[in-house]
């Protein structure tokens, strides 16, 4: 089990809506963003010496809104650090990096701060 307790995010990676740009994310009527990540093939390397771990993965990001239909508006890949503290795994960091990146503009107020800063 890994717990995200106590996760920085790294200045090199943010995540499809980063603290620095959450005021950015349009919020539907049901007080989400109508978005959902999806996790793909994971790939987890462990080190119980050190008590240290790497993973990598992909995430798409879909959404759909009344207005939009479903629709793929982010592609990438995570590579991440875990630790292990008291036997448990916790992330350590992460990374993200865009491969892909669709029209944001039903995701964000300003899609263009958002890519400059935050993908």
């Amino acid at each position: 089990m890994v717990e995200t307790t106590g996760f920085k995010r790294q200045p090199s990676g943010c995540d499809h809506c980063p603290p620095e740009s959450a005021n950015n994310v349009i919020i539907s009527e049901d007080g989400t963003s109508r978005t959902n990540q999806i996790i793909t093939n994971v790939q987890i390397n462990v080190d119980e010496e050190s008590h240290a771990a790497s993973g990598h993965s992909y995430v798409p990001l879909y959404q759909q809104k009344e207005d939009h239909p479903l629709r793929l508006i982010f592609a990438g890949e995570y590579f991440d650090e875990f630790v292990k503290i008291h036997g448990c795994w916790r992330f350590k960091q992460r990374d993200i990096r865009h491969l892909l990146v669709g029209g944001l503009s039903a995701h964000f107020k300003n899609p263009q701060a958002a890519t400059t800063h935050a993908l």
